[in-house]
């Protein structure tokens, strides 16, 4: 008898695993922050700026694998949010966002990873977002975010902090005023 609930537990263990790794992937929606004030170098513009999202797919899904549970991310949407959030804040500092811009930003999450932390106590973030400049500048933002439990925050955090990044960055901000 004992035996035979076993072997059940044993089955229905492995049932769950294959079925779980066939499962269409849950999308990661990032949620974002403000970016914090104290981390940013006060300026101020006085200037139209179009953004632009350059990932190159809108539908390519980037897929995760955490714990026994598959993820996917669309860079493109991603980029979007990241893009949301750099219109907020140069706006709070001056800046109108324009399609007739005549500064350019482009942006493109380039690449991303998420897993879970050793032990399953959390996640781990790592992104790279991609900023070019009107005048030819480009450079390659890398942020790896250690972060708590779920998967949608974190990632939210990690965008915030590319931003955050961004704004800091002296040749775009040479650039943008």
């Amino acid at each position: 008898m004992y035996l035979k609930t076993v072997n059940n537990l044993f089955i229905s263990f492995l049932l769950l695993i294959f079925f779980a790794s066939c499962s269409h992937p849950s999308l990661i929606l990032p949620v974002t922050s403000v970016v914090d004030p104290n981390r940013v170098h006060d300026f101020k513009l006085n200037l139209k700026i179009n953004i632009v999202n350059i990932h190159p797919s809108k539908t390519n899904i980037q897929e995760f694998t955490l714990g026994f549970s598959k993820f996917g991310g669309n860079l493109y949407e991603w980029t979007d949010k990241a893009i949301e959030l750099l219109k907020s804040e140069l706006e709070k500092r001056g800046g109108e966002i324009s399609k007739d811009g005549l500064k350019v930003l482009s942006l493109s999450i380039s690449n991303a990873h998420v897993q879970t932390r050793a032990g399953g106590s959390g996640t781990w973030c790592k992104l790279t977002l991609h900023v070019e400049t009107g005048d030819g500048y480009s450079t390659d933002i890398l942020i790896v975010h250690n972060a708590g439990i779920g998967v949608d925050r974190p990632v939210g955090h990690a965008i915030t902090l590319a931003i955050t990044d961004l704004l800091n960055d002296e040749k775009i901000l040479h650039y943008l005023r």
